[in-house]
């Protein structure tokens, strides 16, 4: 026994279902129509069979998923925290175009592994391949120097140009060397060459060639007077307070006696005189400022290496996200406000609101750009901290980056 009850399925058909006595899908039945266009009842057994339709698309969605994230992963060669199942890689051009060589690259070694070894023993390799196995060897050529290229880049980035050039060039030789002497030298030479040219031209600009400039700048809160701000309202900030030093004391003990009296009514036997020489000084202690937050300092807080490095550091940066920022649409800038501690830890991290930012087409909290500039200080690497009278203090530091696309 049970009971039945109009009900839709997921493609919004109505359909009557049949359930048990506890409650539970027993079958249900469709109304169709034959050939003829009569109406016909038609009665599924098994509960959920029109249901079918649902779990072969979540399953193309969960074997595309394993697939692209599969594809991303040679990715993480070139940026260690690349994410390739999170697929926000899927509008950035560098990703598509470094896996592709990459799983080409692959292909190209299987497919010529397999041309040797139908290698005939009288033959050179190197000719048996050009004649028997050219389309895949053009395929390795085309594909490797773009791997290698972003590799080079990815860890010599500050001499992508010199490097790359002197690494391609030696693998360049290698390949003339190799293939000198045999009927078709020229196909692979130039394939080689072709592919390493335009690789190494399209990395040395900005990732979307002309269409992005980037600039970074770096600021001090004490240094420039077109961006004076208020420190955020959530902190307190204590101005610079000086080291107190006392007067210069020199004590003479000449013809002085502990514990008698070498003047009329005047007993020195319970002063205690500390031994100190002429001409020293006593300084007082230096105040405990563990817990103040400095706006001026005499040396300010740095980025590693200076503001070279911060400006490469931040290039990349860009460049990782330069399709989403495209994407964006915005050209501008954002002031980006932190602390850096006595031992170069950065923190409360935030952007500027546009009203205090002193900046021009300035960008809010809500940019791409904000995000990307934040990200890039949380996860960069440890600060040099501010100095203040010869000590490292805990102080605010401002980061200006503008990023501008180049029809703007």
């Amino acid at each position: 026994m049970g009971y039945s009850k109009e009900e839709k399925d997921w493609n919004g058909n109505e359909i009557i279902q049949h359930y048990d006595n506890a409650g539970n899908k027993i079958g249900h039945t469709k109304i169709e129509k034959d050939l003829f266009g009569r109406k016909i009842f038609k009665h599924y057994d098994k509960p959920g069979k029109d249901d079918s339709g649902i779990w072969i698309l979540i399953a193309i969605v969960l074997v595309v998923a394993t697939v692209l994230g599969i594809f991303s992963s040679p990715f993480i060669f070139v940026d260690p925290n690349f994410a390739p199942f999170q697929f926000k890689w899927l509008e950035n051009t560098n990703v598509w175009v470094f896996c592709i060589s990459f799983w080409v690259l692959i292909g190209s070694v299987i497919a010529i592994f397999m041309v040797l070894a139908k290698n005939n023993p009288s033959e050179e390799k190197n000719e048996f391949l050009v004649s028997n196995g050219l389309v895949p060897l053009m395929f390795l050529l085309a594909a490797f120097p773009v791997v290698v290229s972003y590799l080079i880049k990815a860890k010599t980035l500050d001499h992508f140009l010199v490097a790359s050039i002197s690494i391609l060039s030696l693998l360049l030789l290698g390949v003339i060397l190799y293939f000198r002497k045999t009927t078709k030298a020229i196909y692979p030479i130039v394939t080689f060459i072709i592919s390493s040219f335009f690789t190494v031209l399209f990395l040395n600009q900005s990732y979307l060639g002309n269409k992005v400039q980037t600039i970074s700048e770096t600021t001090a809160v004490s240094d420039s007077s077109a961006l004076l701000v208020d420190p955020p309202t959530n902190v307190s900030p204590t101005l610079v307070d000086p080291i107190y030093k006392s007067d210069t004391v020199v004590i003479k003990l000449d013809d002085s006696q502990i514990g008698t009296a070498n003047q009329e009514d005047i007993a020195v036997e319970d002063i205690v005189v500390p031994s100190v020489d002429q001409g020293s000084t006593v300084e007082a202690p230096i105040l405990n400022d563990v817990d103040k937050v400095y706006q001026e300092v005499q040396i300010d807080a740095e980025f590693p290496g200076g503001n070279a490095a911060w400006s490469k550091y931040i290039q990349r940066v860009i460049d990782q996200n330069i399709d989403a920022l495209q994407n964006d649409g915005k050209s501008g800038a954002v002031v980006i406000l932190f602390i850096v501690d006595k031992e170069g830890v950065v923190s409360d991290i935030h952007v500027m609101p546009c009203s205090t930012a002193g900046v021009a087409k300035c960008l809010d909290s809500g940019s791409k750009l904000a995000e990307v500039a934040v990200n890039a200080i949380k996860e960069g690497p440890k600060w040099k901290p501010a100095v203040q009278n010869g000590r490292n203090v805990k102080a605010y530091r401002r980061q200006l980056v503008t990023f501008k696309l180049a029809e703007d």
